[in-house]
């Protein structure tokens, strides 16, 4: 099970994120900037879960926890 607390902080960050992620600067390039204009960015700022590496025999599974001070 994973849990956290989230909130959006809006578009301020979304050309920086999307330029150093290269899937989604596939699906919004440079060239189509108006597409990314329906894109919200969300901080998960606390949490805990768990991690599950299929990589491996056996598999192996390691639980996390986060927090972050928001501004």
């Amino acid at each position: 099970m994973t849990q956290g607390r989230v909130r959006n902080i809006g578009k301020a960050r979304v050309d920086e994120l999307i330029d150093a992620n290269p899937y989604m600067k596939k699906l919004y390039p440079d060239e189509q900037k108006e597409k990314r204009r329906i894109i919200d960015v969300f901080q998960v700022y606390e949490g805990y879960g768990n991690y599950q590496d299929f990589g491996v025999t056996p598999p192996k599974q390691t639980e996390f926890q986060f927090h972050c001070e928001i501004e």
